[in-house]
């Protein structure tokens, strides 16, 4: 298989699962409006989420030049402007030196 090309050239993808728990760690912080669904509160923040995705989809591009970064090599997530070395990943408490 093919590998795809990555937004961050040299670095492995971070994985499915950790980018959702990161979008709903950040997400479950906030109070949100209620708009149509009310089951739940994780429905609701779901429902702004995709409210969000709209207006960041129709904005206008940016450059992100992330620098320095590291990476988990466990779960993939991306530390912009990091110099860690045999640090515990804050995310999934994995250690180890960046790969790159």
């Amino acid at each position: 298989t093919s590998v795809p090309r990555l937004a961050i050239a040299g670095y492995k993808p971070t994985s499915v699962e950790r980018k959702l728990q990161l979008l709903m760690n950040v997400l479950l912080s906030c109070n949100v409006p209620v708009q149509t669904i009310t089951c739940c509160r994780f429905h609701i923040v779901v429902e702004d989420i995709l409210t969000l995705l709209k207006v960041i989809k129709q904005s206008a591009c940016q450059k992100h030049d992330p620098g320095t970064t590291w990476q988990c090599q466990q779960c993939g997530v991306m530390v912009p402007g990091a110099e860690m070395r045999d640090e515990t990943c804050e995310h999934c408490q994995a250690n180890g030196a960046p790969e790159a």
